[in-house]
């Protein structure tokens, strides 16, 4: 095709890109998906390589375009992740976060880097609740000014940590103990 300049009186070669790469590069900055990113990447990388005439330079571009809004998203994901797991008050909704995390860096190939900040906000965050909790719990037990109060508290504390040994740890439960114990003490000798 030719383009007339009325003014300039020339007349000068229009080159249309028929693959439109600009357009598809706009739509893959565009995507705020992951899956739907790589499913647009997948798509265009296939319709590139079954083009005739050589499209390796496009499908370059479309390759560089994908993995930096790749990279993007990956950061909003785990920062978006990080406040979720700072919300969190039970060890089910931090572990079913961590969980998904850990699927979608499996899926999308995260940084060494990547994966070890999940792990990090992940045990930060677990550590957290396993703070409070514990506050909690010394409150409770410092709240207790009968020894059928304290004794009543003590197999409801139990049951909890029975069931969330693998959260607490051990060291957690003797911190507990050793708090019952001293409570139980003082009880007994007033």
């Amino acid at each position: 095709m030719l383009q007339q300049n009325e003014r300039e009186r020339i007349v000068k070669p229009l080159y249309q890109d028929r693959l439109q790469v600009h357009r598809v590069l706009e739509r893959i900055r565009s995507q705020e998906n992951i899956s739907r990113l790589k499913n647009l990447y997948h798509r265009e990388l296939k319709r590139l390589k079954k083009h005739d005439y050589d499209t390796e330079d496009y499908q370059e571009l479309l390759s560089n375009s994908f993995h930096q809004r790749l990279q993007h998203l990956i950061d909003s994901t785990l920062k978006s992740a990080q406040t979720k797991m700072r919300q969190q008050r039970s060890f089910s909704g931090l572990e079913r976060i961590f969980a998904e995390l850990l699927e979608l860096a499996e899926e999308n190939r995260f940084s060494e880097e990547q994966v070890q900040l999940v792990k990090d906000m992940y045990e930060f965050n677990r550590d957290g609740l396993r703070n409070r909790r514990l506050e909690m719990i010394y409150r409770e037990i410092n709240g207790c000014k009968e020894t059928a109060d304290l004794m009543e508290l003590w197999k409801d504390i139990r049951a909890e940590l029975l069931n969330n040994r693998r959260h607490f740890g051990k060291e957690f439960e003797d911190l507990v103990t050793a708090r019952f114990d001293g409570q139980l003490k003082g009880l007994t000798k007033s």
